[in-house]
């Protein structure tokens, strides 16, 4: 399945923004409060919130709203709260597009949500990966999650049930531990379920994944999800900020994964604030490497201080105006400029 179209109306920070997605990885960069996770909720939400078996749609719009409800996480499970605040009376409409069918939606402002259109062929298959990882807190999260509330959006007990899901067998096996390589070289082990728990085998015996460090945390729950089939052909995959607590070499590393994922037939969205992920994305954009897949680039920021928030889209990082990771980089290349000249000033003036 491939997203291909977002329209949104009055929802959260947004007021009206129009987005056409690539098939490959779509990127989104912006400074915070500019919507990216929001984003990325919103087109999960809609995803899941499919039903999975024909229903009526009074049916389909309860279902809608619970999932909007567990992912947002608003007070009192209020969908109305999700309601742009300025333009409450008008509701929010969401209207999502892909090449399985779309749907649309209406949100007024006291939270109740209509089904304005639903023609899905099929069940959509996505996946959402939240900024902290979840390997540490995998044990007994699920059954926590069902029987208490807890501060977690569904996002997290998602991800724990694909986790669980055991290795595939057969053909299906050797092609996603093929998919799955690099990962494994990159974290230096292999990822284990044993009872509860998640292990790393490193070859000199397996570590609690508790124990090892967050970053290699991320790179094996990726590992986990390719080789079990959580991520696989045809699926869509949400990630926020997949850089969190990654070193340099890992986030190259990451950057190529993603890309083998993309030529597979994995459709993938990112938020990022790092600089050297965007621009590993880029590079293989701009310089179509092999395999080559389709990529865009989404730059999410306030047309001014106080006008709602706008989007600009290119086919490269180097072609966005609204750049916010590369201005502060430039920023601070001119300040380490300054201060060198003033520190050469202050010698020469010592000299003489």
């Amino acid at each position: 399945m491939k997203i291909t179209e977002l329209q949104v109306r009055n929802f959260t920070v947004f007021e009206q923004v129009d987005f056409r997605f690539a098939p490959g990885i779509n990127v989104f960069i912006g400074e915070n409060g500019t919507g990216k996770t929001h984003l990325l909720k919103l087109l999960y939400a809609l995803l899941r919130g499919v039903p999975r078996q024909a229903v009526d749609e009074s049916e389909a719009a309860r279902q809608q709203q619970v999932e909007l409800a567990a992912v947002f996480l608003p007070d009192e499970d209020d969908v109305g709260r999700l309601v742009r605040t300025a333009r409450v009376d008008e509701g929010a409409v969401l209207w999502l597009k892909t090449d399985l069918g779309e749907t649309r939606c209406r949100i007024d402002g006291s939270g109740l949500l209509t089904i304005a259109e639903q023609t899905f062929r099929g069940t959509p298959d996505a996946l959402f990966l939240p900024a902290r990882e979840v390997l540490a807190m995998y044990e007994n999260f699920v059954s926590v999650y069902e029987e208490r509330k807890l501060s977690f959006d569904k996002t997290y007990r998602d991800l724990c049930l694909a986790l669980q899901q055991t290795e595939l067998r057969g053909e299906a096996e050797e092609r996603a531990s093929e998919l799955a390589r690099p990962l494994r070289e990159a974290l230096g082990g292999r990822v284990l379920l044993r009872g509860t728990r998640f292990y790393v085998d490193f070859g000199d015996g397996h570590r609690e994944a508790h124990l090892v460090a967050e970053g290699l945390r991320k790179v094996a729950t990726l590992a986990r999800l390719v080789a079990n089939g959580g991520i696989r052909p045809g699926s869509v995959l949400f990630w926020d900020e997949p850089e969190a607590n990654l070193n340099p070499k890992l986030v190259r590393q990451l950057a190529g994964a993603m890309h083998r994922l993309a030529a597979q037939g994995v459709q993938i969205f990112v938020a990022t604030h790092d600089f050297l992920l965007s621009q590993e994305l880029s590079l293989i954009a701009k310089y179509r490497q092999e395999p080559r897949i389709a990529m865009s680039f989404f730059a999410l920021h306030h047309a001014s201080p106080l006008q709602p928030i706008a989007v600009e889209t290119a086919d490269s990082l180097a072609e966005l105006h609204h750049n916010a990771i590369l201005v502060e980089y430039a920023s601070h290349y001119d300040r380490e400029q300054a201060l060198f000249a003033h520190e050469a000033r202050g010698e020469e003036d010592a000299r003489r």
